[in-house]
């Protein structure tokens, strides 16, 4: 379970970071989500100069979920350009699947649909915060601190680049590219 003060920092520092940004929680549905992580909560951040004029969606409370590599808990967050209580709900269902699969950095999954109507991404990437650097991923947090995750959508064909080259050889494709990551309608890197 995530305790009330662990919350409160991942808040706060939610809120610092994205500082004069409208913040408001989602609600989550009931169900195996609820029963997994009943502390989970999904904060949306309104667009604005710290998020690129996109909107931005993160947990609080999946860093319950022990983490493996013992460097603290983690959290999980999306960049997109509507908002949508699907994209609360497609959060705590990524957190759902973290309880029951331990993701990390460079870990991909298929999400069993297009995370957009017309778009060909239905795969994540589990990526490092890049649009906010080490700032916003570390918060600390009462005996610790937990790390915030940016979870990407890609194509099937980029998640088979990454297994054959590489995380870092598909993340020097999306550089080069001028990737659109915001775009779940963009096309495909590879």
């Amino acid at each position: 379970m995530t305790t009330e003060p662990t919350r409160a920092a991942e808040r706060d520092h939610i809120r610092q970071f994205f500082f004069g940004h409208e913040l408001a929680t989602c609600q989550l549905p009931a169900g195996p989500v609820h029963s997994a992580l009943p502390d989970l909560e999904v904060l949306r951040v309104s667009p604005g100069p710290h998020t690129f004029g996109l909107w931005l969606y993160a947990t609080l409370g999946a860093c319950a979920v022990p983490n493996p590599a013992g460097t603290g808990g983690l959290e999980f967050f999306l960049l997109v350009r509507d908002s949508s209580q699907a994209h609360a709900d497609f959060l705590a269902k990524a957190a759902y699947y973290h309880h029951g699969h331990c993701l990390g950095v460079g870990h991909t999954y298929p999400i069993g649909e297009p995370f957009a109507p017309g778009s060909s991404c239905d795969h994540i990437l589990v990526s490092l915060p890049y649009p906010f650097g080490p700032d916003f991923e570390h918060c600390p947090v009462p005996n610790g601190h937990v790390h915030y995750l940016w979870l990407l959508p890609i194509t099937a064909s980029e998640r088979a680049f990454k297994a054959s080259q590489g995380l870092e050889a598909l993340e020097v494709l999306f550089e080069d590219s001028a990737f659109r990551y915001y775009d779940p309608l963009r096309l495909p890197v590879v």
